[in-house]
């Protein structure tokens, strides 16, 4: 099988890609689909991650995020803050009500993931979480 040939047999159809974080669409899981790649500056570049997500969950009408957070760096406070406040709000709007992330255990960002993740409505939103897609795919 050609390279071509295995693109387009892929599942992953991407949406957005920065240096931070690529956005894809996963059509056999139906779900948003996050790979964050260690490069993070927080702030607007971050934000505008976060509303690309809104974006495709908008656009295809799921409401499942999958996201590799291992690489991701820690989330400062003021963006701890503008997720919980702004983001969160507006994802469930747009249909979010369930996530599987994928964390490197006992780092400060599973521990950040999780403060912000706490504060989530468990009635909205279901969370599950992994260390790796091979546990998250059983």
């Amino acid at each position: 099988m050609s390279n071509e040939e295995a693109k387009d047999k892929s599942p992953l159809e991407l949406h957005f890609e920065s240096e931070a974080c690529d956005i894809y669409f996963n059509q056999k899981l139906n779900c948003v689909q996050t790979l964050w790649k260690g490069d993070f500056s927080g702030g607007q570049g971050f934000h505008t991650i976060l509303n690309e997500i809104i974006n495709l969950l908008e656009k295809k009408k799921v409401g499942l995020i999958v996201a590799d957070t291992r690489k991701m760096k820690l989330i400062s406070t003021a963006d701890q803050k503008w997720i919980i406040e702004d983001w969160y709000p507006r994802a469930l709007k747009a249909g979010f009500y369930c996530q599987a992330l994928i964390v490197t255990v006992n780092t400060f960002n599973e521990m950040t993931i999780k403060q912000i993740v706490d504060v989530y409505d468990a009635n909205k939103v279901r969370t599950k979480y992994f260390t790796s897609y091979a546990v998250f795919c059983l």
